[in-house]
């Protein structure tokens, strides 16, 4: 298991496998390959703090995504670096709490506290209708304190869009979104 503490930003260019390893399934969720491009961007230009990583992340990230144009030249887009993998590291919406890292437990707390089982219902039918209208992608947002209500409206606006390529840019905002929000909330945390 991951520690639960980021090591020191100012020792990001040193950090151990065990280190990167930690930085990965505290900020992003466990997922070998964003774990692989996390060590190759800190390697290459190492970034000056946590911040700075997450949106080198977010720029590496959306450089994979195959545009439309892309998706007909095949070798226009690296090959293997799809993002659908790293995004579907962060557990569904509403997913069982055993399946739920702890950062990621309190991150759906808000969804999970409801007993209107109607509502359980509409989100896994959601989420299956999501999930097979762009491929298995997990349907990814900043849930910050929204409601299930909020959260159904948003993945109909989403599935409405109908735009695979728009939906890998918001999921990848999304997964950035919520491991800066991950890392304001520790520099609070050890503030206090």
């Amino acid at each position: 298991m991951a520690d639960s503490r980021l090591p020191s930003s100012s020792d990001l260019s040193n950090a151990s496998p065990h280190q990167l390893h930690s930085i990965t399934s505290i900020l992003f969720e466990d997922s070998p390959e964003l774990e692989s491009i996390i060590t190759t961007i800190i390697h290459e230009d190492p970034p000056s703090g946590y911040e700075s990583l997450i949106e080198l992340v977010r720029g590496r990230l959306k450089s994979f995504v195959p545009t439309p144009a892309s998706l007909h030249d095949p070798g226009s887009v690296e090959k293997g670096h799809r993002p659908d993998s790293i995004l579907n590291a962060h557990p569904r919406l509403g997913e069982n709490k055993v399946n739920l890292s702890a950062s990621s437990a309190a991150e759906q707390s808000n969804l999970q506290s409801s007993t209107d089982q109607q509502q359980a219902l509409e989100l896994a039918h959601l989420n299956a209708e999501y999930e097979a209208q762009f491929e298995g992608l997990h349907y990814l947002v900043f849930v910050n304190g929204r409601g299930r209500p909020e959260i159904f409206q948003d993945m109909r606006r989403r599935m409405a869009r109908a735009n695979p390529f728009l939906e890998r840019i918001e999921a990848i905002d999304a997964l950035c979104d919520i491991a800066l929000d991950r890392v304001q909330k520790m520099v609070r945390k050890d503030r206090q």
